[in-house]
């Protein structure tokens, strides 16, 4: 998973591990899981995707305040 956030800088969470912060890059293993982006001042967002083998997956998230 490639994970951009404007503005960048954003706390990664993963099924409530951190795992760094945006811009990432992430190998994640094939499951469900729930991203959270959290940075201060801005609105949480929060999504749960499903990884699959071999597959990428871009996320560019706009931060709301």
């Amino acid at each position: 998973i490639n994970l951009t956030s404007t503005p960048p800088g954003a706390n990664i969470f993963i099924n409530e591990s951190f795992a760094g912060q945006t811009p990432a890059k992430l190998r994640l293993s094939p499951r469900k899981i729930r991203i959270r982006l959290f940075l201060q001042g801005y609105k949480d967002w929060t999504r749960e995707i499903e990884v699959f083998e071999g597959s990428e997956v871009n996320l560019q998230i706009e931060l709301q305040k």
